[in-house]
Parts: C-alpha cells; sequence; structure tokens
C-alpha cells in the first residue's frame, strides 16, 4: 500500500495560437530582454552604454581607445589583425540575382552591379571598415546620398567609413553622433545616414569587440616585453663596480652614489685602499652566454600564439620550408574560415543598408523575390589556373558565365578586331573508325586542303 501525498495535477498541452493572436500579443512582437530593465541607470541618462567588461574594468573612460593603444604598442598584433582583413578580402562582395531564371531580376541585379562598380574607393573602405568592426564591434559606414546621371536613380553614390568612438546609442536603439555640440547623449542621426556592421552579439547595438577577451594577453604581453628590455639593458651588459677609497668623507659617499646612479643606473660599490675612485667591469658580459631575456621570449611566443588563436583560430608560422607543407595549408585553411564570417558580416550589412533602400525608393514594386543579393565571391579565394578550369567545366556542363565578369577577373579585354586576336581555340574532330571521314567537294568555294591531314 502506498500513500500518495501529492499528485501532480494534469497538464493538457496547449493550442498553437492563430497568426493574428500572435501579432496581437506585445509579449510575442517585442523583445523581452532589455538594455534598460538590467540597468535602469541608462534609462536616467538616456542612453545605452556599452556593456563591455573590459572596457568597464580597465579602460578608465578611454573607450575604444583602449584597443588601439595596445594595437599601437604592439605591431604584432596589429598584423595579426590585418591577417585577417587580408582573409576577409579575399571574399569582396558581389552582387547576384535574386532568381537566375528571371529576366527582371537578372536585369535589374546588372543595373544594381554597374552602380555599385561606380562607388569610388570601395577597397579601402572595406579594409577599414572590418579592422574596426573586428577591434571595435561595430563599424560605422556614412552613406552620401545621389542621383546616378544614367539610370536617375538615387542612390548611395559613396560610402565613407568613420571611428567608432563618435557613436552611441539611445535608449530605444537609435543611433547618435557625438560632436562638440552634444558630446555625451549625442545629435539624432537620419535613419538613412549610416550603415552599420555589427560582430559578435546582437544583444547590444554596440556589438561584441574581439579585444575583449584578446586584452589579457595583449597586456601581458606588452609588460613582458617591457620587462625583457629593461633586463637587457640593465643585466645584459657588464655591471660597473666602483672602488671608493676608505678615507673618503661619509658626507660625500652619497654624493658619489648619485652621480653613479644616475651614470649607470644600476652599480656595485666596494671600499679598497687607494686614494681616486676606480671603475671596474667584469671580465665577461652576462649576454655573451646567450641565456640573457630567453625566458621572456618563450613567454612572449606563447602570448603571440594565444593572439593568434584568439583571432585567427589556429597559430601562423609563415614556414613552409622548414616544417610540414601540409600543416601550414591546414592552418591557412582554417584561417580563411574565420575570415569567411566577416565577409558574410559585410555582405549582410550592404545587403540592408546599400540594396534594400536602394531597391525601395527606385523599384518599389519589385518583389522582394527578385532583389539582387550581395555575396562573398568565392572565386577570388582561387589562382587563375583553378578558376579557369573551373570556368571550363562550368561552359561544358552547360552554364552561361557573364563574359563581362570573365573578362575583368582575370583583367583582360575582348579583341577589336581580327588582327587583335592573341590565338584562335583549336577545333578537334574526332571521328568513328568504321565509318570513313567525309570527303571534300572540290567544287566548293570553301573547300579547304586536307592533304596533310594525318590518315
Amino acid at each position: 500500500m502506498s500513500l500518495i501525498l501529492f499528485k501532480a495535477p494534469e497538464r493538457q498541452a496547449e493550442a498553437t495560437p492563430s497568426a493574428d493572436a500572435i501579432l496581437r500579443s506585445k509579449t510575442r512582437t517585442n523583445a523581452v530582454y532589455t538594455r534598460i530593465k538590467q540597468d535602469p541607470l541608462q534609462g536616467y541618462f538616456q542612453r545605452l552604454i556599452n556593456p563591455d567588461p573590459t572596457q568597464a574594468k580597465f579602460g578608465g573612460g578611454r573607450g575604444f581607445d583602449l584597443y588601439y593603444g595596445v594595437r599601437r604598442q604592439i605591431t604584432e598584433l596589429g598584423g595579426i589583425v590585418a591577417q585577417l582583413v587580408d582573409g576577409a578580402m579575399k571574399r569582396k562582395p558581389v552582387i547576384v540575382p535574386g532568381d537566375l531564371a528571371d529576366e527582371e531580376s537578372v536585369r535589374v541585379a546588372d543595373t544594381m552591379r554597374r552602380l555599385w562598380d561606380d562607388v569610388p574607393e570601395k577597397t579601402v573602405l572595406l579594409r577599414k571598415a572590418i579592422d574596426t568592426l573586428v577591434t571595435c564591434g561595430f563599424s560605422p559606414i556614412e552613406r552620401v546620398w545621389g542621383r546616378d546621371e544614367q539610370t536617375g536613380m538615387v542612390i548611395p553614390q559613396r560610402l565613407i567609413d568613420r571611428p567608432a568612438q563618435n557613436f552611441v546609442w539611445d535608449t530605444d536603439e537609435n543611433p547618435r553622433f557625438l560632436s562638440v555640440v552634444d558630446p555625451f547623449l549625442g545629435e539624432p542621426i537620419d535613419p538613412l545616414k549610416f550603415i552599420f556592421l555589427r560582430d559578435g552579439s546582437l544583444n547590444t547595438p554596440y556589438g561584441e569587440s574581439r579585444f575583449t577577451e584578446l586584452y589579457s594577453a595583449a597586456w601581458l604581453y606588452q609588460q613582458i616585453r617591457q620587462f625583457m628590455l629593461d633586463a637587457v639593458e640593465k643585466y645584459g651588459r657588464p655591471i660597473p663596480h666602483v672602488l671608493i677609497p676608505r678615507a673618503t668623507d661619509p658626507n660625500d659617499i652619497a654624493d658619489i652614489d648619485a652621480f653613479y646612479t644616475g651614470k649607470f643606473g644600476t652599480y656595485t660599490r666596494g671600499m679598497y685602499d687607494g686614494t681616486e675612485i676606480k671603475v671596474e667591469y667584469p671580465s665577461m658580459p652576462v649576454a655573451s652566454n646567450g641565456a640573457a631575456g630567453r625566458s621572456e621570449i618563450e613567454v612572449l611566443r606563447f602570448l603571440q600564439g594565444t593572439m593568434y588563436i584568439h583571432l585567427l583560430r589556429t597559430q601562423q608560422t609563415q614556414d613552409k620550408t622548414g616544417g610540414s607543407r601540409a600543416l601550414e595549408t591546414t592552418r591557412q585553411s582554417i584561417t580563411d574560415l574565420a575570415a569567411l564570417a566577416y565577409s558574410e558580416v559585410v555582405c549582410e550589412g550592404l545587403q540592408a543598408g546599400w540594396m534594400r533602400p536602394t531597391i525601395e525608393i527606385n523599384l518599389p514594386s519589385l518583389d522582394r523575390a527578385l532583389w539582387p543579393r550581395f555575396v562573398p565571391d568565392m572565386s577570388s579565394t582561387e589562382d587563375a589556373s583553378a578558376l579557369h578550369k573551373r570556368i571550363i567545366d562550368g561552359i561544358d556542363r552547360g552554364v552561361l558565365y557573364s563574359k563581362e565578369w570573365y573578362f575583368k577577373r582575370f583583367g583582360a579585354q575582348e579583341a577589336k578586331d581580327d588582327g587583335d586576336v592573341l590565338g584562335h581555340p583549336k577545333t578537334t574532330i574526332t571521328t568513328n573508325t568504321d565509318t570513313a571521314p567525309p570527303e571534300g567537294d572540290p567544287a566548293a568555294d570553301d573547300s579547304e586542303d586536307v592533304g596533310d591531314a594525318e590518315p
């Protein structure tokens, strides 16, 4: 016999609400988690504070200058970031039709591609935008609107990278520009004025910087390197030994100590039976045995590897001669995958900030499924021979490539006339061995001389 003290009520499965019921519910259509609920002080100031814990603990009000200061002092760190930017720039954003089978979609994509090609200095813009994205967590890009003379469309004709330090968000997550007019709350910004790329997290409009977790390793790297330089400077040379006559007045010893401390920094002192001050040096310098700074260099290599792993997902030695080629090739592939995420972020930002407003303003009736899209150019990561082979294989299978894209991709120009042709394709005629090839008609005007042909 068992005694039941409590019996849980049977829970019936809730019916799935209708679409209209979902849209009427403010709980379902609005975000529950907000920064104001987590930090009411931000609501008092009407400004969202960057929740970066590293800046809050070590920044001292410097903001992103904390990270840029580390980059300026550790040149290796700037090089690692540049390597990540180079990997992302291998796959520049290109425009493709929303539906390849629809003629209108292809036509609009061709128009958008020409307009995008006319935007000046895109390479400089994208490199700096990705660099800022890695360092700060978000990257502002200013849009300068104008009218295209050929199509008459109103488009962002110029894109300019701007420093992230000058932007904040209010409690409604609207961006504001910090200026001399309002350096705390900031001036309101037109919704069509800036594009904001974000990395790391969408929990906050500030994104999440990669330096938030990288800063501790970078700080230790900086301190140990400074310690190593100080040690080499002080102890990597003979330490002077100053001999002072025993008859020296004790009041004069303090002046002698101050003099040689200012001259040598570190020195040893002794007394001897003489009349003059002597300075002697050890016969064997400490640095000559190769031990000076060795332990510090090992720690620096470890911390440098940590920074590589955090940014590129793997260490990079750039050595394919003394080590394993397969290992270095694998490491490079891992780095390319880490950089691919930034190529995707750039394409998503341009799609929302350049393509979408351009289509909505100039082609409002175009079906959204036909909108052109920004995608990373995966072909730019291949060498010319591999890409050319892939194109030829695609043509043999019926793929129709753009001739304009082909010439632009390989940096070639189409021949103007027959005299400008570099070479003609060879035509191979295959025949069945059981059937003799047809003989040429000697009466025909366009018959060819086949006398030299192989049987």
